[in-house]
């Protein structure tokens, strides 16, 4: 059989802490206004800490989740700024190569309107294709036909 001692004991720890001077007289003047012992001060700023600290894991967890959103829609915007990027030099691409074909055709003596017939081009653009390889070749005479 254990004494009410030794089971109390048993239960509680002691604490003891060194803090400076100024904190020590505040403490002593909170203890004086509030009636409270150091111990209860003690145990407050625990609960206190133990809020502050949830808040702070709820708003850490809060900023982490909106971090990991913001990634992913830099990311998503990053992949369409690529698709965009490649459909562009796609479609680049393509005018080159027509380009090039409308200007192989002139090169090769085609008229402007076997030209336009063959790429069923308007007579606008086969015009300005025409205007600018005749200013390629140094042919501006032709233009002027």
């Amino acid at each position: 059989m254990t004494t009410a001692r030794e089971r109390y004991e048993a239960k509680t720890r002691v604490v003891t802490f060194r803090v400076h001077q100024e904190l020590y007289d505040e403490l002593r003047k909170v203890k004086t206004e509030t009636g409270l012992s150091f111990a209860d001060l003690v145990k407050l700023g625990t609960g206190i800490a133990r809020d502050e600290i949830a808040a702070k894991i709820t708003e850490t967890s809060n900023l982490q989740r909106k971090l990991e959103e913001i990634r992913a829609m830099v990311q998503a915007k990053k992949q369409l700024v690529a698709d965009t990027a490649a459909k562009e030099r796609q479609e680049q691409l393509g005018r080159l190569k027509h380009e090039i074909e409308v200007f192989r055709f002139f090169d090769l003596g085609w008229s402007i309107e076997e030209a336009r017939f063959k790429l069923g081009m308007t007579q606008a653009e086969i015009s300005q294709h025409f205007k600018v390889w005749s200013e390629m070749r140094g042919e501006k005479e032709k233009v002027q036909v």
